[in-house]
């Protein structure tokens, strides 16, 4: 019986745990979980807000739910934008968990999404990006 072959793909001392590509509405909701472990990340998007920029916050539900919502969503544009370098939203199996983000506008009312969680040897050379 031959073994399938998985990729490791690292950087830096991160290794990308999963990739999500996947389209939302600009009025609507994504859930990302992580099976079995209970975790979930949230986007939440919502045409509504003022100003010429979409404003990002984050926020933790409960212990379990990284909810990051995204107001003035008619702003976004196909350019897009997205986080510089991953960001910590916990801790998983032991392991600081990170995650990464790019959201462009594709037509009237949707997105895409692209969504990585990297997670991060605890070891003393480790560092939190």
């Amino acid at each position: 019986m031959e073994e399938s072959v998985h990729p490791v793909v690292r950087i830096g001392d991160l290794t990308l745990m999963e990739d999500h590509f996947f389209q939302v509405p600009l009025d609507g909701e994504a859930v990302i979980s992580l099976q079995p472990t209970g975790l979930s990340l949230v986007f939440r998007l919502d045409k509504a807000g003022e100003g010429k920029e979409v404003e990002v916050t984050t926020n933790i539900e409960d212990d379990t739910q990284l909810v990051v919502s995204f107001k003035n969503t008619q702003k976004l544009s196909s350019i897009g934008f997205g986080t510089t370098r991953p960001l910590r939203m916990g801790t998983l199996q032991g392991r600081p968990l990170f995650y990464s983000f790019r959201l462009e506008r594709i037509g009237d009312d949707m997105a895409h999404a692209n969504v990585a969680l990297y997670t991060q040897e605890v070891n003393e050379g480790s560092r939190d990006v």
